[in-house]
Formats: C-alpha cells, sequence, structure tokens
C-alpha cells in the first residue's frame, strides 16, 4: 500500500483531477494541461517541470506559462510515477474519453513476446537502483504510451474482440455470440432494436454508445462509499458455536470502528458466510476450499454516536442472521459483517480559484482568453454561458403541477385506504360473505385480513389459521381462503385483487377529472388499496372542509359503483392525513377524519393513535411497551431527537429527528407525487427435491417419457412437457414437473396487467434459482444456498399486440341466495372489469369469466375461490402463442445454463423476472391530467452532465518487483 500511495501521489502532482480506479490503475483529466493545437487549455507549467530539469520537444520551456502536448504530458507521468516510486513503471493511455483512454493503455503495456520488452525487464533491478530517466525506458516497439486519435479510434475499436468492451462479461459475450457477433465491428453493425430485445434498453443503448467510441459515464474523482466492513475468510476452523459468536462480535465491532472512522451512519446490517460443502474436507486447515457462500441482511439504524448499547444492539442482530442461517460451528470457513446504507456523502475537493488580475493589461489578456474551468467545477456548476436562473421558468411550472399548494402556505392532502381490501373482493365476486359474519382470510398458513367483527373477537394479522379458527368459529364467522389456481397446480393467485385495484384507480381518475378543474389534483397510488390525494389551491382554496367535501364524494362513489368502504383522511401533510384515516376506520370510526388546524385537534389524533402506526416504530411495540409509551403523543416525553435516539436505541440521527417530528405530527412537508411505472415484475415460488435441469423438459427427454404417459400431461411451445397436478394432498414430490408452467402463466398475466397499466413491455428475462439449506421444508433456513441467475432476451414481439380494450371484457356472475334461489344481480362497472349477471340461469356452480382474456375462469365453493381454467387457454387464439413464446424463452434459458453447469444443481427456490421496460408505441400511460412525474420533471429541467475534458490519461502500473 506504501508503493499505491505514491503512485497515486505521483499523479495527483501532476493533475488534480484523478478517478481511482484500483491500487495501481487511475484515470486522470489532463485537458487544462494541453496545447491549444492539441485542443487543450494553457497551464502555468511551473508546477509540472520534471524535478532534474529534462526538457525536449513535447516538454514545455521554462517560462511564467507554457504549453503541453498529449504525448509530452503522457511522458511526464511516466517519469515522474518511475522516479516517485523507485523505479516502477507504468503504461499511459491517451484518449478523449474513459473508454479509448483505457483501450490505449493495453496497447502501451509491454508484449510478452517482445525481446526489447523482455531485455529492459531484465534490467529493472539496476534500473531502479540507479533511480535515473532510463528507469522508465521503454521497448522502442512498445513505448509505454500509446495514443488514439480522433481519427483512427473507430478503426481502433473494430478490431478488437467484443469482450474488451466494459461491460460485455462471459454471459454477454455469450449472448452476443448467439447473434454472431464476435467483434466491437460486428457489434457496431446491429441496430439499436436488435441489441434491445437482446440486452433490455439500458445495457443496449450502452453497447450501441461503447462501439462506436462514446463513453459518457459520468466521471465520479472520489465515487461516495456505499458500505463498509469486515470479513475474514482464510484460517477459519470452529468447534464450538460459542467461539463463532465470539469471531462474529469481533467482526462487528471492527465493521463499527471502520464505521465511526468513515463518519457515517449505517441503515443495514449482513452477515456473509463461508459454509464448507458437504463432502468438501478440510482444505488443509488455511484456506477455505469449495463453499457456499450465504449471506443474510437486516434493516437496522446503526450510529456509533449511540454509545455501547448500539454496539451491543448490532452484534446480537449479526449474530441472530448467522444462527438463521443454520450453519455448524464445524462448517464455518469464512465470515464477514458488512454495513451498508451509508447516509454521509463524502465531500468532493475543490480547486483553488485563479486570483484576479492585478493590472489592467494583465485583465485585457486574460479577457481575450476563454474561461478554463476545472473538471470539478463543470461537473458542480451549470454549463457556460448559463445564466443563474437557467430553467427557473420550468421548475416554477413543474412545481406548480406536482407540488403542494405553497402559494397559499395552506396544503390540503388526503389520505384514501379501502377497508378490508382483500376480503372485499372477495365480497363482490361473493355477495352471500356480506351476510356471513366475521370473516378472515387467509392463505398458506397466514392471515392476511382481518374484518373488524373478527378483530374484536381476538384474530391478528399473521396468526396461524389454526389459532384463528376456533375464534371464528366461536361467534358464527367464516374462514375464507384467498383466491387460487387449481390447474396446472395449487397456487395462489393474485389476479383478481389486482385487477379490482386497476378498476378503482381508474375509476378514481375519472372522477376527479369529472370534479376539480384541470391540473389541480395529485394521485399517488402507494399500494393496491391505498392513495394520497394532494388538492391543489385552484380546487380548494387551501380549505380543509372542501378538501373533506371531495373525499366524502369519492368515497360514496367508490361504493357505489365497486361496492368498497373507503376511509378518508384530511389533514395539511401526509402524516397527519395517514393518521386519520387509520382513526376514521368502523368500528370507531364514520370514515372521514377531518384534522383541522390548530395544535388541540392534532394532539387529540396523535392521542388516539397508537404509536407503532408512526412510520419506523412497527417492530418496536415490546421495547415502547416497557417504557409505557402507547400513543403517538406518549412519545413527545422523550425530549428532542438525540434524547428519543439514545432512549430508544439504534437509530441514526436523521431518523430519530424524523420520529420526533412525527410524534407532533410534522413529516417535513413531504410532497405527494406520481409514482413512476414498475422496473421490473417478478414471480417466485418454492420447490424441494428438484433439479435445475427437471424443471424445464423437453419431448425426448428421459423423464418427459414417463410424464408423457400420464393423461394430464401437456405440451407447450417447441415440445415443453409438464404434467399438472389436479388432486388435493401434498405437492412436493411433483411440484418440479409443473410449477414452471404455473410461473409462466403467473408471468404471462403480469405482463398483460402492466401493459394495461401503464402502457409499457419488458425486454429482459431473468432466471434465477436459490439452493437448498439446512431445513428441507418452505420456511426460513430453506433457501440459504448458493444464488444464481441468467439473462436472455424477453420475447417482446408476442406481446405487441396486445391492447387497452383487452382488459374491458364481462364477467357473467350467478349468485345463489341463502334460499336456494338465484338472483340476478345487474351491474355495470367501468374500467378494466364490468360485471353483468345472465337471466334466467339455472342452477350450478358461481363461474365467473377472466378479467383479462374473458375465459371462465373462478368457481366459488365454500369457502374457497378457485381458478378453474385449464388446458385449453395454451390454445386460445389470443393467450396461447405468447403462452408458447414465453415458455420457449424460459425453457431455453433453463436449459442451456442447466447443460452448462453439468452436474444436477438442486434449487430450493425458483424466481422470473421481467424487466428492460420500454414503453410500448401502441399504448400511453394513463396517468390523467396534471399526472405528472417527479422523473418527468427532472427531464425538463435537468441541466445536461457534464463529461470529461477531451482528453483523459489511462495509467496503471503494469510491474511492482522491487526488492
Amino acid at each position: 500500500m506504501d508503493v499505491a500511495e505514491k503512485f497515486y501521489r505521483a499523479v495527483l502532482g501532476v493533475t488534480p483531477f484523478v478517478q481511482g480506479l484500483s491500487c495501481d490503475e487511475v484515470l486522470a483529466d489532463v485537458s487544462h494541461l494541453v496545447a491549444e493545437t492539441d485542443d487543450a487549455a494553457i497551464l502555468d507549467a511551473r508546477r509540472l517541470l520534471p524535478s532534474n530539469g529534462s526538457s525536449g520537444a513535447d516538454c514545455p520551456p521554462q517560462g511564467n506559462s507554457a504549453c503541453w502536448t498529449r504525448t509530452g504530458i503522457a511522458k511526464h507521468i511516466r517519469d515522474h510515477i518511475c522516479r516517485s516510486t523507485g523505479g516502477c513503471t507504468a503504461s499511459v493511455g491517451i484518449g478523449k474519453n474513459r473508454l479509448l483512454a483505457r483501450l490505449a493503455t493495453k496497447s502501451a503495456k509491454p508484449s510478452p513476446s517482445c525481446e526489447g520488452c523482455q531485455a529492459l525487464r531484465r534490467c529493472r533491478h539496476s534500473f531502479a537502483k540507479a533511480c535515473s530517466e532510463e528507469a522508465s525506458a521503454a521497448c522502442q516497439v512498445h513505448k509505454g504510451v500509446f495514443k488514439i486519435r480522433d481519427c483512427d479510434a473507430q478503426e481502433h475499436l473494430d478490431a478488437l474482440p467484443v469482450r474488451e468492451l466494459p461491460g460485455v462479461g462471459a454471459e454477454a459475450e455469450k449472448q452476443l455470440a448467439r447473434l454472431g457477433v464476435t467483434t466491437v465491428q460486428e457489434l457496431r453493425i446491429l441496430t439499436l432494436p436488435v441489441l434491445r430485445e437482446a440486452f433490455g434498453a439500458k445495457q443496449a443503448q450502452s453497447l450501441h454508445s461503447l462501439a462506436r467510441g462514446v463513453d459518457e459515464r459520468p466521471w465520479e474523482p472520489r465515487p461516495r462509499r456505499k458500505s463498509v466492513g469486515a470479513q475474514i475468510s482464510w484460517g477459519v476452523r470452529f468447534t464450538l458455536q460459542e467461539q463463532v459468536q465470539a469471531f462474529c462480535k469481533q467482526l462487528t465491532d471492527e465493521a463499527l470502528r471502520r464505521l465511526a472512522r468513515h463518519g457515517s451512519s449505517g441503515a443495514s446490517l449482513t452477515v456473509k458466510l463461508w459454509r464448507a460443502k458437504p463432502g468438501a474436507g478440510d482444505a488443509g486447515g488455511v484456506g477455505h476450499g469449495m463453499c457456499d457462500i450465504i449471506s443474510r441482511t437486516s434493516t437496522i439504524s446503526l450510529d456509533p454516536a449511540a454509545g455501547i448499547h448500539m454496539v451491543n444492539m448490532a452484534c446480537s442482530e449479526s449474530w441472530r442472521l448467522f444462527a438463521s442461517m443454520g450453519a455448524p460451528a464445524s462448517d464455518v470457513r469464512g465470515l464477514g459483517v458488512h454495513i451498508g446504507g451509508l447516509q454521509q456523502e463524502n465531500q468532493q475537493p475543490r480547486r483553488p480559484e485563479v486570483p484576479p488580475p492585478a493590472s489592467a493589461s494583465s485583465s485585457s489578456s486574460s479577457a481575450a482568453m476563454p474561461r478554463r474551468r476545472s473538471l470539478l467545477g463543470m461537473l458542480r456548476a451549470e454549463p457556460e454561458g448559463a445564466s443563474s436562473n437557467l430553467g427557473a421558468p420550468a421548475v416554477a411550472k413543474t412545481c406548480a403541477n406536482i407540488g403542494s399548494s405553497k402559494e397559499s402556505g395552506r396544503r390540503v392532502v388526503l389520505h384514501l385506504d379501502v377497508n378490508c381490501f382483500f376480503l372485499a373482493v372477495h365480497e363482490k365476486f361473493d355477495p352471500s360473505l356480506r351476510e356471513a359474519g366475521p370473516l378472515v382470510l387467509w392463505q398458506y398458513n397466514d392471515v392476511i385480513c382481518v374484518s373488524p367483527e373478527a378483530k374484536a373477537a381476538g384474530v391478528r394479522k399473521h396468526m396461524r389459521p389454526s389459532e384463528a379458527q376456533p375464534m371464528v368459529q366461536a361467534v358464527g364467522g367464516r374462514m375464507v381462503h384467498a383466491f387460487s389456481r387449481r390447474w396446472p397446480g395449487p397456487r395462489v393467485w393474485y389476479g383478481p385483487y389486482q385487477a379490482v385495484s386497476r378498476e378503482m384507480f381508474a375509476t378514481l381518475r375519472r372522477l376527479l377529472d369529472d370534479k376539480l378543474p384541470p391540473g389541480q389534483a395529485v394521485l399517488e397510488r402507494t399500494s393496491v388499496d391505498e392513495a394520497f390525494l394532494e388538492l391543489l389551491h385552484g380546487a380548494t382554496g387551501g380549505c380543509l372542509e372542501q378538501g373533506a367535501a371531495v373525499g366524502r364524494y369519492l368515497a360514496d362513489e367508490l361504493r357505489k359503483e365497486l361496492g368498497v368502504q373507503v376511509s378518508v383522511g384530511v389533514a395539511r401533510n401526509r402524516l397527519l392525513a395517514k393518521l386519520g384515516s387509520v382513526a376514521a376506520k368502523p368500528p370507531h370510526g364514520n370514515g372521514l377524519r377531518l384534522v383541522d388546524d390548530g395544535e388541540a385537534f392534532v394532539g387529540q389524533l396523535l392521542e388516539e393513535t397508537p404509536v407503532t402506526r408512526l412510520p419506523g416504530l412497527g417492530g418496536r411495540e415490546e421495547q415502547l411497551t416497557s417504557l409505557g409509551i402507547r400513543s403517538a403523543a406518549d412519545l413527545q416525553r422523550l425530549g428532542s431527537g438525540l434524547e428519543l435516539g439514545a432512549a430508544l436505541g439504534g437509530l441514526s440521527g436523521e431518523a430519530a429527528h424524523r420520529l420526533a417530528e412525527a410524534c407532533h405530527g410534522r413529516d417535513g412537508d413531504a410532497p405527494v407525487r406520481v409514482a413512476e411505472p414498475k422496473k421490473s415484475l417478478v414471480v417466485t415460488s418454492w420447490l424441494t427435491d428438484t433439479c435445475l435441469a427437471d424443471v424445464a423438459v423437453r419431448d425426448g427427454d428421459a423423464i418427459s417419457a414417463a410424464m408423457g404417459s400420464s393423461q394430464t400431461a401437456v405440451a407447450v411451445g417447441k415440445g415443453w412437457v409438464f404434467e399438472p397436478q389436479l388432486e388435493k394432498g401434498v405437492t412436493n414430490l411433483t411440484r418440479g414437473r409443473w410449477l414452471l408452467l404455473s410461473l409462466v402463466l403467473d408471468l404471462e398475466e403480469r405482463v398483460v396487467e402492466e401493459f394495461l397499466d401503464a402502457g409499457q413491455l419488458p425486454t429482459k428475462l431473468t432466471v434465477s434459482f436459490e439452493g437448498p439449506g439446512w431445513r428441507r421444508e418452505p420456511g426460513p433456513g430453506s433457501t440459504d444456498g448458493r444464488s444464481r441467475s441468467r439473462t436472455g432476451a424477453f420475447p417482446t414481439a408476442a406481446f405487441k399486440g396486445l391492447e387497452p380494450e383487452d382488459g374491458r371484457v364481462s364477467i357473467d356472475v350467478t349468485v345463489t341466495s341463502p334460499s336456494g334461489r338465484y338472483d340476478a344481480n345487474q351491474q355495470e362497472l367501468t374500467g378494466t372489469i364490468s360485471t353483468a349477471a345472465p337471466s334466467g340461469t339455472a342452477s350450478g356452480p358461481r363461474c365467473y369469466q377472466h378479467p383479462v382474456y374473458g375465459s371462465d375462469w373462478l368457481s366459488v365453493s365454500g369457502s374457497s375461490a378457485v381458478l378453474s381454467d385449464g388446458p385449453e387457454l395454451l390454445t386460445a387464439p389470443r393467450r396461447g402463442p405468447r403462452l408458447a413464446a414465453l415458455t420457449d424463452a424460459v425453457g431455453d434459458l433453463i436449459r442451456s445454463w442447466a447443460s452448462e453447469l453439468g452436474s444436477p444443481v438442486p434449487i430450493a427456490k425458483l424466481s422470473l423476472t421481467a424487466a428492460g421496460m420500454v414503453e410500448s408505441r401502441d399504448a400511453k400511460r394513463r396517468l390523467g391530467p396534471a399526472q405528472t412525474t417527479l422523473a418527468d420533471c427532472f427531464k425538463r429541467t435537468k441541466v445536461k452532465e457534464s463529461t470529461p475534458g477531451k482528453h483523459v490519461a489511462a495509467v496503471e502500473v503494469i510491474d511492482i518487483d522491487l526488492d
């Protein structure tokens, strides 16, 4: 590290604009040092003259100011490094941007096959002792300095293998090879749409630009540190868990000391474990050998200023994370503790300002000379010639659209929350539930929604269904299972909830457009059943009563049109509006709570609000109860932010300050803004006793012969075979035979929903899995094995025929009344779902149609609602081709991956991710009037990012071989 420090000081002695890449490699911007004839700035060369007074054609003459050539400054940097480090030679590449400079460095390096380079290497030791200019001598062919001229840049790039480009790793290289691309020239021929199909929008644009020598990566002289930590994976052997616990505590202490030295606070704690593979042996008692690397992360505020209590809490949390992995002491081969989410940014150094001229003559000469700015100054300031109020009208206009009512200083914020949303969706499709008494909704082994009557009976969310059932039955209620699929296997299905949520927000936007003047409402969707609404000054004049009238109107209309009960909170900020909607819920509230101005009204609400309702205190109920704190107002007794943070422990200074403000009803004037559309769509599920190759079986495989003999087996796409499970019972043994098809069905539906909701389609498809852990059954510890992923192209072309009208289909509802007769419930709903019960229906099970495709999908029996579609959807004219294309893409990705891995790879969790979203030309995002997103605001007012100067030198120490 001593040599590395000397290397960095040598480069910094020439130019202050340096970006470190590693201990022996840097990028340096030297545009301000190069001669005008070389399209660069003028420099006071006294700072850069060699100490031995050497000069040459490339170096400036001595004087008050002088000019360097690009080659001259590169040679000077190389010589300066050699003298400063005692003989280390360096290679210097010169180009107009980071890409060309780094590629030039590779051409400047000595060649192993060159006799001149090898002769100089053998003489290195004597040159180092001489410590003269000859110590940095280079071969006549490989001179240690290489310059890529602008006119030769494309020719140099075209001859390179595509792997030489930054961001092209092994997987990207294989994917390009499938497209017939091995060189940069072949990559340059590919069109941007072809690259976008294979890599997604972001990576495709990067490859398209780099192949043409364009590098727009930001210049970061000192990148912000994102984490600190301590880890050891060498010579680690234990026999007792107590030894591991002591070792974990030592690593946590060291990580906290480093955090304190960095002067930051952290927001997450990660424990990383090297666990020996079964049968891997002891690896000689020194190295870690063959291991699975497992990590666990928890969100926790870590502030070194909090004292010993914070240290004890961090040590306790790190040990808890380790224990959750279930690793015995004898299997531990390495351990690391890392703290992430650092909250203090590094300060970038400023270049000293040039003093003003002392005379009129110097002033006139300076005026004639163009103003020179450092790179850091370019990163900090607006572009040359821009006035200080650049973009002010656009910014003011944007703030008027999405901000609060600043002109009056009196905001009107509403929070709308559907009461028991998931149960309300079930009541929409099964009206008999409205008369069924207390209701509890559950899935898997978890209670997810509880009606007020069931809460009064003692049922709570996340209770085991076996515990909740006796309580519900004692008061005459019912247990209701979440919607689920029956084919190709049993699996919870969230389609109806998402469909009703889309309909609800479409109705809200329509009602706002009809009720309010254009551009006077901002609607922020925060979940499937919650939203913030800010009414701007033109809609209410800053009057809370008018806001309450709008909230009451919206709640009444949603109840009439959709049959959902909405609680509304009206206040001056988001926090009080949210707490107000909670207080408005039955049985204690009447559906609307107006939090009027004045400390008395705010104080009354805080007295009624449980303290755990404040953001950041959801998991501290036991601790707060022990301190005698039950309401949000009680928290005020703990004092200011510092006192509150010390009392609770584990809170950063910023988090403690926010909490101290929240317990007084203040939230820092947080704005209401429209969220951006989703960046990815993920579907996932667990597996047991399954290998990667077995989830994607093709016709002709050995295992497919047995599956093909089954009467229920189906073939999809290019012959992918699945065996659905229709019987009840344990699915673990057969889950691998149908789960992939179920995930494809879910992902295809999610993609269609996202298109209907936001008008965008994915371009990238990722398959990922997690290996099995110490626990066999699904649950904590079952997926502690190694995580891997593989990315390919999403079959976007198969989804381009979608239209927004695909979501407007009918649902036939036939309802059985308690008397056994059938009621025709005629009701028309706008949005993506409409219901209409047929007249004169015969007896039979209740049946609905799919909210997107129109096919029969739901049958209700007792307390369960099951998606009853089957293999016929694979041949549906609209949906079938999409399912086939998506199955082919996923199957090919998994099959090629499994063949590369060779031996069977057990998996415990399988996930499919669709990402790389691009806006479809066939649809527009339906945000409604005044629904400007925050990103849109920045797009209109953002000053173009500055880039480094025209000449960047990439400097790398190629050999350190000193005695």
